[in-house]
């Protein structure tokens, strides 16, 4: 704080510093909230933020904003973890992953979870060495629940649950994702149209009725009896003529279209468990809307140099995610848990998304006299 000095003695004389100004920190919650969002959840790159802030006369280097950034990261890591143990013991798993570097590792990856637990989301995002099944099998290692789960992502080998312990495994219910199925014929319409045609017309009318059960907000039962009553003769069907084709030889076995009916036939199983199983997702859309989170942080900001950053952008990415997809503003979430750092330490899950408010209210209820 600039002082004035004296003309005759040259003694210069500095007013006392306030304590609220004294004790507060370089940068408001605020600020710190707003860079959070524009860089983990729009993919402004840090370079990027630090000339929009010079062009309105603030200077703020992008090593600067990374240094809070980690700090917050911090301050949160303790939701974020309680985040992760409410998700291990869901009923439900989305997930999938894409390429996203880190200088630091030769190879890399992006993992996005989505499970639902109770009437909340949990999104998380992981980016490691680790692919993405066994970035999940990581996650379901802290698993305390004896109970069934489910499990939607597509068939890739990458996303297999290898080295997922067997006793929880056993527990699983493996669903692939139907998109992923219908994909492969889509792409090859125009060189197989009359095969293919008949494939995604069938599972239109499979989305048909989805949709209808959207609508209606159907309940999970009556959601599976209504499939069973109108996708299961419409599956059924498409099943006998992709059988035919194969057992046939109307097809060649090693063409495109013939790895594309075997793609179905060998898994489907796993892509019919929503005519099985109640609350059984029909695809993986939900994921795969998730992941464009880090497909959008990639093509922005390119690559993370550290594994360090890598995790600092993973708890953030998470926390803001998850909150935004709960209905909760993600801003004012922020600034609450900046001015509550002490008592996310001993309590996390009060600060939860879906908890902080009601949190704040008690913690501001005057006491009684």
């Amino acid at each position: 704080m600039a002082g004035a000095r004296c003309h005759l003695c040259t003694k210069i004389f500095k007013p006392d510093i306030p304590h609220a100004i004294k004790e507060a920190p370089k940068f408001s919650p605020s600020a710190v909230s707003n860079i959070a969002i524009a860089h983990y959840s729009y993919g402004l790159p840090f370079n990027r933020i630090e000339h929009w802030q010079r062009n309105g006369g603030v200077v703020l280097p992008d090593a600067t904003q990374y240094d809070e950034m980690a700090k917050l990261a911090k301050k949160v890591l303790p939701i974020v973890q309680c985040l992760k143990k409410l998700s291990a013991n869901s009923h439900l798993f989305y997930y999938d992953d894409t390429p996203v570097q880190v200088l630091q590792l030769k190879q890399s990856h992006g993992t996005a979870i989505v499970s639902q637990t109770g009437q909340h989301w949990i999104y998380l995002f992981c980016v490691s060495s680790l692919i993405a099944g066994k970035e999940v099998s990581k996650l379901l290692s802290q698993r305390t629940s004896d109970k069934t789960f489910i499990t939607m992502t597509d068939a890739s080998n990458q996303n297999e649950l290898s080295d997922l312990d067997e006793t929880i495994l056993s527990r699983a219910i493996i669903a692939y994702c139907l998109v992923h199925g219908r994909r492969k014929f889509y792409d090859l319409l125009d060189d197989f149209p009359k095969e293919c045609q008949f494939v995604i017309d069938c599972i239109a009318k499979v989305y048909e009725h989805e949709a209808h059960c959207k609508r209606e907000k159907f309940s999970p039962a009556k959601r599976l009896t209504y499939h069973q009553q109108h996708s299961a003769d419409i599956m059924e069907a498409l099943k006998t003529y992709l059988t035919n084709l194969w057992q046939y030889e109307a097809i060649e076995h090693n063409s495109t279209l013939g790895k594309a009916v075997k793609y179905m036939l060998k898994r489907w199983s796993a892509l019919t468990r929503f005519l099985t199983i109640e609350d059984c997702p029909i695809d993986n859309s939900l994921c795969e809307r998730a992941i464009k989170d880090l497909i959008r942080y990639r093509k922005n900001s390119l690559f993370y140099r550290t594994l360090a950053g890598a995790h600092c952008g993973d708890t953030l990415m998470s926390l803001i995610q998850t909150a935004m997809k709960n209905g909760i503003n993600a801003f004012d979430y922020l600034n609450a848990l900046q001015e509550h750092t002490q008592a996310i330490a001993k309590n996390p899950e009060d600060f939860l998304p879906w908890n902080y408010q009601e949190t704040l209210k008690i913690m501001n209820q005057p006491l009684a006299a």
